[in-house]
């Protein structure tokens, strides 16, 4: 869109233009009651006040510019609506109003810098993906050790480290079949994968968004930086939680445990691009707030959207089932862990490559099927549940787009569906295994699923009844006695 009066490039769903402060929207304000009207109207819709700067004669009625009426003469003094001349700005009026717009600069600069900041925070940390795996022994941390220092660990070296150890199996003797190499060289291959789109759409952004806030600053123009943030930010929120389920696994003994979760550098990507957005929101509020008060109901039925969304993909990528006493031998007679649905497939196709009894290989292949249709249950799960995370950040700063609504409300539907599904898996899976309870994720996933059904419902039905009030102020009910 471009700006009527000056011609200036307009961002996505803009009110006012940037350069010269004209409204864009096809409205503007009655300088009585504040309300907003169509653009054209001559009189408010809401108080009755003349809107077209042009004063009536006390005698005839007639509208004109002016000090007299061109009809009769007689000379101009309040119109019938109450309303007296607009007196000229006074200069103190003009430099309150041009620190004013210089404030208001500073902040959208700062807004802009807060979103390109978020940009080079998420290009920077895609490279230093690692895993943390922590031991603890009597409730105090006795070993912190980081899967790798960058992501090139699990794109070369975790290959690397794999070839060695089954060089090294063979050398000493050691028997294993097919099935253990396929499953570890299958985790390997979808932590690369993972890492790797993270990596790529980091970079294309990252690329995209530098050319964007360069010409902003070189051309002095607002540029909608929320886009070149929202999507690689959901993107790699989602495969680290991804990522972190890829190796999702707990286990304990005698008070002691070892828990594998997300390192110190994902940690702070997340912390500091979270605060780097939430401060551009606060500042997008600011500068906009005579605007953005309609909007607050918006603001908040987004957000906790995209909080439960976000809920529901930790819980989905957390604990599937809990083993307790499972073991072979006295040494391992006390084990107890959790597993995620994708390590839990792994962990089956692992275990087959390590077994020569063929009663036991059997009895593991049983279960085997289930894990894999459970398995592709949580991935449907989790790619829906990042399509709704971003719906829901996009909705933050889209309130116009019904379309986007409906699907959410479709794909959430289609969640709940398969969450209820997993469940019922995840439950005869279960009676498989004896020495197994049911985890927290297929239970939660149910219930956050719930929420977020709940509030796309919500959004739309706001949407729908702001897009009749928009209709009514727009004008088209104007002609109503």
């Amino acid at each position: 869109m471009y700006c009527k009066k000056c011609n200036a490039e307009l961002v996505e769903d803009a009110i006012y233009c940037p350069q010269c402060g004209a409204r864009v929207d096809g409205k503007k304000e009655c300088f009585k009651c504040g309300k907003s009207v169509a653009e054209n109207s001559v009189f408010c819709t809401y108080c009755g006040t003349r809107l077209d700067g042009k004063k009536e004669c006390p005698e005839c009625g007639t509208a004109f510019d002016g000090d007299f009426c061109p009809h009769c003469g007689k000379k101009a003094e309040l119109s019938k609506t109450g309303v007296s001349e607009i007196s000229e700005p006074t200069k103190t009026d003009t430099r309150c109003s041009e620190v004013r717009k210089k404030v208001f600069s500073v902040l959208k600069i700062t807004k802009q810098s807060f979103l390109y900041a978020a940009v080079c925070i998420l290009f920077i940390c895609s490279f230093f993906i690692s895993l943390s795996v922590v031991q603890t022994e009597g409730g105090e941390v006795v070993m912190r050790e980081e899967s790798g220092a960058t992501s090139f660990y699990f794109l070369i070296k975790f290959f690397i480290e794999l070839k060695d150890f089954f060089a090294q199996a063979g050398t000493l003797g050691v028997d294993y079949y097919p099935e253990l190499k396929a499953a570890l060289y299958l985790q390997a291959a979808l932590c690369c994968a993972v890492v790797a789109v993270i990596i790529i759409f980091c970079t294309v952004y990252f690329t995209c968004g530098t050319v964007a806030f360069v010409n902003s600053l070189r051309n002095k123009k607002e540029v909608a930086m929320s886009k070149y943030v929202i999507t690689p930010a959901v993107v790699s929120l989602g495969l680290h939680i991804l990522l972190k389920s890829l190796w999702g696994v707990s286990a304990g003994t005698s008070g002691a445990s070892i828990i594998i979760k997300p390192g110190i550098v994902s940690v702070l990507n997340i912390v500091f691009v979270s605060v780097l957005l939430a401060g551009a929101a606060v500042l997008h509020i600011i500068t906009n707030a005579k605007h953005e008060k309609k909007n607050i109901v918006r603001y908040i039925i987004s957000g906790l959207g995209a909080i439960f969304a976000f809920i529901l993909l930790l819980t989905v990528a957390g604990k599937l089932i809990n083993i307790k006493s499972f073991g072979i031998g006295s040494a391992l007679q006390n084990w107890n862990g959790s597993m995620s649905a994708p390590l839990f497939m792994i962990g089956i196709m692992g275990a087959i490559g390590l077994l020569s009894s063929n009663a036991l290989t059997t009895e593991i292949l049983s279960v085997m099927d289930q894990s894999i249709i459970i398995f592709v249950f949580y991935i449907l799960i989790f790619i829906l549940s990042i399509i709704i995370l971003y719906m829901f950040s996009q909705g933050i700063t889209d309130n116009k787009s019904s379309l986007k609504r409906i699907l959410a409300i479709v794909l959430s539907c289609f969640v709940f569906v398969l969450s209820v599904t997993y469940l019922i898996l995840t439950i005869i899976l279960l009676g498989d295994i004896q020495v197994a309870s049911i985890g927290a994720s297929s239970i939660c996933a149910i219930i956050f699923s719930l929420f977020v059904l709940g509030l796309s419902i919500t959004s739309a039905i706001l949407l729908k009844k702001k897009g009749r009030y928009e209709e009514i102020d727009g004008g088209k009910m104007q002609a109503e006695p």
